[in-house]
């Protein structure tokens, strides 16, 4: 009994340090995407933090990076293009590397610069 308790204590600890499991994903929409479509697909698509790099891309938090969502959020008809989504495999590209809480700052994403 203790030893499951100490694992489900390290494991909360790990992610209170660690952050939220997630991904920061970069999405282009199609330019006929209105504002209330792209906030109804964020919702399904699990996207927060949106943030407008220009009219149409958008760098987010992937907040589920499971392999279904991610392939339904490329074979979402509204997204033009994605970025750090390998969308053959429905995972992300590279793996980890874009793991939310260790990529916020653009220091830390030359891609976006």
């Amino acid at each position: 009994m203790g030893l499951v308790l100490l694992a489900a204590v390290l494991s909360l600890t790990a992610r209170l340090i660690a952050g939220p499991r997630g991904a920061l994903v970069h999405v282009r929409w199609q330019p006929s995407v209105t504002a209330a479509d792209r906030q109804d697909l964020e919702r399904r698509l699990r996207l927060t933090r949106g943030e407008a790099l220009d009219a149409t891309t958008w760098r987010y938090n992937l907040v589920d990076p499971s392999s279904r969502n991610m392939s339904a959020l490329v074979s979402e008809q509204a997204v033009a293009d994605t970025h750090n989504i390998n969308r053959a495999a429905g995972a992300l590209d590279p793996p980890r590397c874009a793991r939310r809480g260790n990529h916020d700052s653009p220091a830390a994403m030359p891609w976006s610069r």
